[in-house]
């Protein structure tokens, strides 16, 4: 199968082409340079590949639907949904938590794996996956936002009495909770690799979770961007707490 598969939802975005049995990725960094590179980022990786008929060969486009960085996923989505519309082929819309656990898991260890990324204003991402033995990511929770500074671990938890978990974290500017049961093993990443992408859009695909280019839509959690200042000073003061309290 002929994938193309790009996620723009942090700084560190990546292009990859999934071309039959080979593979083709490319990395980007910086927000701002998102949406002045990324067509042209897609034009060089088929280019350098001397896959020059791409647009009409390619079976699907895939794109990171978040949630994530506001900007950053309605990127992804318009520019799927352009292309998408403009070359008469299906969208696979991933989703982002799901990348973070392939990209920390790339063995894909059977189990359930508890998956969170950075939703700044203080608060996380996060969302629970099954992983089958045939490694496929199976949602248990719908993705939500948590404070790891004031939230208990009975109101994240699909079973709070187990501890039998692998935690994932993406760009957590906060630790793990002491309050919150320790996971059996934990991995921290700092970007989605390439390779987990085109393993979502393989899996998705598989599926025959093709969607239209005109019914794509990126995945928001949160209506807001940003915190008032009052918010912002009430945020600083749960967090001194929650330090003090941690060392009592």
């Amino acid at each position: 199968m002929k994938i193309l598969a790009f996620d723009t939802a942090s700084d560190h975005a990546c292009v990859a082409v999934q071309w039959d049995e080979a593979v083709h990725t490319r990395k980007l960094q910086g927000y701002a340079r998102h949406a002045e590179h990324l067509l042209a980022a897609i034009a060089q990786t088929f280019a350098e590949k001397g896959l020059g008929n791409w647009q009409q060969e390619i079976d699907a486009i895939a794109f990171g639907a978040g949630p994530g960085a506001f900007t950053g996923v309605r990127l992804a989505c318009a520019v799927a949904q352009g292309m998408g519309m403009a070359l008469g082929k299906p969208l696979l819309a991933l989703d982002a938590l799901a990348l973070v656990g392939r990209s920390a898991y790339p063995e894909g260890p059977s189990g359930r794996v508890w998956v969170a990324a950075d939703a700044r204003m203080g608060e996380w991402y996060h969302r629970w996956f099954e992983v089958t033995a045939g490694g496929e990511w199976q949602p248990r929770s719908e993705p939500a936002l948590v404070s790891p500074h004031t939230a208990r671990w009975d109101e994240i938890a699909i079973d709070p009495d187990g501890t039998e978990f692998r935690f994932a974290g993406f760009r957590l500017a906060e630790g793990w909770p002491e309050s919150w049961p320790a996971p059996f093993e934990t991995r921290w990443i700092d970007a989605i690799a390439p390779e987990a992408l085109l393993a979502a859009a393989r899996a998705a695909a598989a599926q025959e979770q093709f969607v239209a280019a005109d019914a794509a839509q990126p995945v928001y959690v949160r209506e807001r961007v940003a915190l008032t200042l009052e918010e912002q000073q009430a945020l600083r003061a749960k967090k001194r707490e929650a330090a003090t309290q941690s060392r009592a």
